[in-house]
This record gives structure tokens, C-alpha cells and sequence, in this order.
């Protein structure tokens, strides 16, 4: 059980994006995807959010090709929050539109927003929001659902350490209940104490899947073989 690529290949007009991409993700762990620029991140991203078709192979979560959006949350790096909305209007809004069925949502809005530290600027504009909350706000309408998979892309650019230490506590939790948080991310540094496992892809081909304890050196080692 998890998310598993199964011999996955993408192509644009320019030529192939993803090669022959297998790997897999248990449930309850932090995934890492490392690779630079236009290594095939995004593409996979939307290859799971289903917004892009497969050309052949594929991608099942828990075991199911058909999985429903609903069983996925996102957050994505130059995601656009609804500025003239406050943060629990924002958050009534992605519930009605997941149509979920809570027995009393602002209890449930609440309880996230005093978890993420955010309650005091329930009623405040998003626009006037740090980066910091916008991005913890982000990730609160990316899990109020609870689904099965949740997809962060650049999850820390850009965000102050206080904020970044939350969110990386929220996420140990998340997956300690047996779902999967899938990253993406160009900085290792970022994520070297966070993720379970991690993933090397360079120009459309996953190089390796790594521990914490073996990624450093993976990459070293990787890095020195391609500028040779």
C-alpha cells in the first residue's frame, strides 16, 4: 500500500520528460524528490493531480489506478491564495468545494487554525498575512480533508525558520497516522532531517532512492559523475 509509479513515461513535442519512472512510497512516510530545474518534478506533480495524461505506465495510490482527487491534498510552490478572503472564510470555501460532510466545520477550522498557530488572524485579510502564514494556511486547506497523500512543492522556500520548524512538525504527525507526505525540493538542506526516503531525478530518470544517512554522499557522488 502507498503511491507507486509503474513504468511512467511523459513526453512534450520536445521529447520525453519522464523515462521509464518506477519507484514507491509506504504509507506513513516523508518522501523527497531532489533534482534541479526542468529534472521532471513539476511533471510528476501533475501527472498524480491527474491535470496531465500519461503516455504509458501508471500510478496507483493504495493500490488504485482510479484514485479520487479527494484522497489528495497540495500545496504548491507559487500557490495563489484568495487575498480579500480571511483565513476562515478561505478555509469554509475549500470545504464546501471538497464537499465535505463535517457535522460542525467551524469547530473543525478552529481546532486547525489554533494548531497552526493562526487563530489570532482568523478574521484578518490573507493579503496581510507573512509568508510564513500563508504558507501554514496553505497546508491547512491542503489537509483539513484528510487525505490519503499530500504533495508539497518547495514546501520551505522562502519561509522563516519559526514557521519552517511548525510545518515540519505538523508533518510528522500527519504521516505518523499512516499517510504519505510527498516533497519536491531543489535545496537538500531544507529537508535532509525530515524525509524518510529520497529520490533522485536528473533529466526525466529517477537515479536513486536513498536513506537519510546515504543521500549526502548519494548526491556527491551523483553530481561528480554527470560534470565528468
Amino acid at each position: 500500500m502507498g503511491l507507486e509509479f509503474k513504468k511512467v513515461k511523459k513526453s512534450y513535442e520536445s521529447g520525453f520528460v519522464l523515462k521509464d519512472i518506477s519507484f514507491k512510497i509506504k504509507n506513513g512516510k516523508i518522501f523527497a524528490l531532489i533534482g534541479g530545474n526542468g529534472a521532471g518534478k513539476t511533471t510528476i506533480i501533475r501527472l498524480i493531480l491527474k491535470i496531465i495524461k500519461i503516455d504509458s505506465g501508471n500510478i496507483e495510490l493504495n493500490n488504485k489506478r482510479s484514485y479520487s482527487l479527494k484522497d489528495i491534498g497540495f500545496v504548491l510552490e507559487d500557490e495563489k491564495l484568495f487575498e480579500n478572503l480571511t483565513p476562515i472564510k478561505y478555509l469554509h470555501f475549500f470545504i464546501e468545494n471538497y464537499k465535505i460532510n463535517f457535522k460542525n466545520s467551524k469547530k473543525i477550522i478552529n481546532r486547525y487554525l489554533t494548531e497552526f498557530n493562526l487563530y489570532e488572524k482568523k478574521d484578518v485579510l490573507i493579503k496581510n498575512l507573512s509568508k510564513g502564514m500563508k504558507r501554514k494556511l496553505s497546508l491547512i486547506k491542503s489537509i483539513i480533508h484528510n487525505p490519503r497523500l499530500l504533495i508539497l512543492d518547495e514546501p520551505f522556500n522562502g519561509i522563516e525558520p519559526k514557521s519552517r520548524k511548525e510545518i515540519k512538525n505538523k508533518l510528522i504527525r500527519y504521516v505518523s497516522k499512516g499517510n504519505i507526505v510527498f516533497i519536491t525540493s531543489h535545496i537538500l538542506d531544507e529537508i535532509e532531517k525530515l524525509a524518510d526516503e529520497f529520490g533522485i531525478i536528473y533529466n526525466g530518470q529517477i537515479k536513486g532512492l536513498y536513506s537519510m544517512n546515504e543521500i549526502k554522499n548519494s548526491l556527491e557522488e551523483f553530481y561528480y559523475q554527470k560534470v565528468q
